[in-house]
């Protein structure tokens, strides 16, 4: 069999632009949409919604019905994430407390906390954590906060649709 010279050096430039596992992995992670992206996700029954998460505060600012502020326990941070979340096609019924979590820059997840308070930087959580959507178009505009340690930073931020068992979005933090 005859070797032609060309072949190899274009296979070896062919490889050398295939990026390592480790390395596409983090360009991934480089690269993922920020605040302001919407995502299209499907619930487990194949509906669509539209979430966009419009702001990450950190450290979030919780209130209770009176207008106290809530303070984190010592050591802690709230993070406050606000999303708004439109239906796209079929009716949405989607819970806030159990579609969104953050991902530390320590790789933890912290899921969101219930903690009883009425805003989270100015916002509701959209109706005690419920997203109830039924006409085209429609949309609801919320906020719910997670509690991390105060020393570590917001690595991504994510909705995953009915609980987990739809389709997930992840947004840098």
């Amino acid at each position: 069999m005859r070797k032609i010279p060309w072949a190899s050096l274009a296979i070896a430039a062919i490889m050398a632009t295939i990026p390592l596992a480790a390395d596409s992995a983090s360009a991934a992670q480089d690269h993922r949409p920020g605040p302001g992206h919407t995502y299209v996700l499907r619930d487990q029954n194949g509906h669509r919604a539209r979430v966009t998460l419009l702001h990450v505060y950190d450290p979030g600012t919780l209130r209770d019905s009176s207008g106290d502020r809530d303070f984190p326990p010592a050591g802690k941070k709230w993070v406050v994430a606000v999303f708004r979340v439109r239906e796209s096609k079929g009716r949405i019924s989607e819970d806030i407390y159990g579609d969104f979590s953050v991902i530390g820059k320590n790789h933890q997840t912290y899921d969101a906390y219930i903690t009883g308070d009425t805003t989270y930087n100015g916002y509701t959580d959209f109706n005690s954590g419920l997203i109830n959507l039924h006409h085209k178009g429609a949309f609801l505009i919320g906020a719910a906060p997670v509690l991390m340690p105060a020393s570590v930073g917001v690595g991504n931020v994510v909705w995953s649709m009915s609980n987990g068992f739809g389709q997930t979005g992840t947004w840098r933090g």
